[in-house]
């Protein structure tokens, strides 16, 4: 297998599970403009800022892990059918445009959450 080949199997998929696993993990531990899941939603207090990142950080870093098989699977059944060059660029393809699905998925996920768990001023609803 070429090099180009494992960028394209693996690339996307890391870019997504790295920093998901960091949000996850690690998640920065105070509203800042530089790191973090920054939407005004998620900045209205600590409790939304801690709760987005950390929600944000797991379904990336699931959503990376399940996005590699994907593309293994592509390469699985593509590698058959097409050379090497256009199995790259057909992966690629197909899991840029997953990756840019699951970006803006995250993002509508984590708003809705938040305007469901949260007040107007960033603390939790009590549903009891």
């Amino acid at each position: 297998m070429t090099g180009p080949l494992w960028i394209a199997i693996l690339l996307l998929p890391l870019i997504l599970s790295i920093p998901g696993l960091l949000l996850w993990k690690i998640p920065p531990k105070s509203i800042n403009s530089i790191y973090g899941f920054r939407t005004r939603l998620a900045s209205r207090s600590i409790e939304t800022w801690k709760y987005a990142n950390v929600r944000s950080g797991k379904l990336m870093f699931i959503s990376g892990g399940l996005l590699l098989v994907v593309n293994i699977t592509l390469f699985l059944f593509s590698g058959r059918i097409l050379d090497v060059s256009d199995t790259i660029s057909f992966i690629s393809r197909i899991s840029t445009i997953i990756a840019v699905l699951i970006f803006t998925s995250i993002v509508l996920i984590i708003q809705h959450e938040l305007k469901n768990r949260f007040d107007n001023r960033g603390m939790p609803i009590d549903k009891f």
